[in-house]
């Protein structure tokens, strides 16, 4: 009788071992379809991020351009109007140069 209860404790066992296995290689596959899920998810997201955040930088280059170009724009045309003034001035006095040694 001890035998027999032995064995069937012994089968009880090893169903429940079955049992385990599969329940463990069920967890697993669901683990392994959950990290497949999460790093997609993550691409995805740093996908998105760095679309925006290069969206951000293009948009910060261009302002910047902007600025630096209307920056040199006043530059330019001071000088501009700085060498039409000395240009201007220089005229006046060969014009007077050249009267006083017509005369």
């Amino acid at each position: 009788d001890l035998q027999k209860q032995a064995q069937s404790d012994v089968e009880a066992l090893s169903r429940g071992v079955e049992l385990l296995d599969k329940h463990a290689e069920q967890t697993r596959a669901k683990l392994v379809f959950s990290v497949d899920v999460l790093r997609d998810d993550l691409r995805k997201q740093a996908e998105t991020d760095l679309k925006v955040m290069g969206g951000e930088i293009v948009s910060r280059c261009a302002e910047l351009l902007e600025k630096h170009t209307e920056q040199a724009r006043a530059e330019l045309s001071s000088t501009v109007e700085n060498a039409r003034g000395d240009l201007q001035k220089q005229a006046k006095s060969d014009m007077q140069a050249a009267v006083a040694s017509a005369v």
